[in-house]
């Protein structure tokens, strides 16, 4: 997922931590499952 890591990349901090809290999220649901 090169497009997104260049996301949290260019984007703020803030931003970027909330996309990775969104991207464990989704990660963790299957997982879970």
């Amino acid at each position: 997922m090169p497009e997104v890591l260049a996301l949290v990349w260019v984007i703020p901090s803030q931003s970027a931590a909330l996309m990775l809290v969104f991207a464990a999220s989704v990660f963790a649901t299957p997982a879970s499952l």
